[in-house]
């Protein structure tokens, strides 16, 4: 009884820590679309170091679940939300990789032009906190019907992504604003596809299935 409680504790502790990891994240990517929008390399450099303390989140969660694993031999749905928590955490990490880049670009941005962001560019920035937003909500709730909402929402990023790219290849003023904005672009819908991977694990969390690669159905 003493083993089962503490396996439950662990679990638990591996939940708050994943929360708190992705409102962390949520800032970095929150913060980076501010800085884009402003120009802003001050707070972009900011953001890079911020990255390191996302690692070490990362880690930290990494050896609880492995310690749940290899200590408390864990089943059903204890065991799918172990394996859930562990694919999101590594989702949460690269996201943040993704902000980090995001601030990199946008310090070249502000060094080499004093316009602001292309606006196909800033919707698709703002779409991608809205389904981050939306995968984390769905994965505390555990919230399977919410989380096939998520992967829905795909289709719209990768039409803004395709919107912002042929805006980025018509800059003809200069090919190096349009290349930045271009990379940017690609984090940005690289943050769209890691949040439907996190939804992705909340579905497998919840219901044991695995919608990995299967286009959903448009009713």
């Amino acid at each position: 009884m003493a083993n089962l409680l503490y396996g439950r504790q662990q679990l638990e502790e591996a939940r708050t820590r994943i929360l708190y990891m992705a409102a962390s994240v949520e800032s970095m990517i929150r913060d980076v679309v501010s800085a884009l929008h402003n120009r802003d390399a001050v707070k972009a450099m900011e953001i890079i170091d911020r990255d390191e303390a996302i690692d070490e989140m990362d880690n930290q969660l990494d050896e609880i679940c492995l310690r749940i694993l290899a200590l408390e031999n864990p089943v059903a749905a204890d065991l799918r939300m172990v394996v859930a928590i562990m694919r999101a955490t590594s989702n949460l990490e690269r996201i943040a990789d993704e902000a980090s880049n995001i601030a990199n670009h946008v310090v070249e941005l502000a060094a080499a032009t004093q316009s602001g962001p292309h606006p196909f560019v800033q919707n698709l920035a703002e779409y991608s906190i809205k389904m981050y937003q939306a995968a984390v909500e769905a994965f505390r709730a555990q919230n399977p019907q919410m989380a096939h909402e998520v992967c829905g929402m795909m289709d719209e990023a990768d039409t803004l992504h395709a919107k912002a790219l042929h805006s980025c290849f018509a800059e003809q003023r200069s090919p190096t604003l349009g290349m930045l904005r271009i990379l940017i672009a690609h984090s940005l819908s690289r943050i769209c596809e890691r949040a439907v991977n996190i939804a992705e694990f909340t579905v497998f969390a919840c219901e044991g299935a695995v919608i990995k690669h299967i286009k959903l159905k448009k009713s």
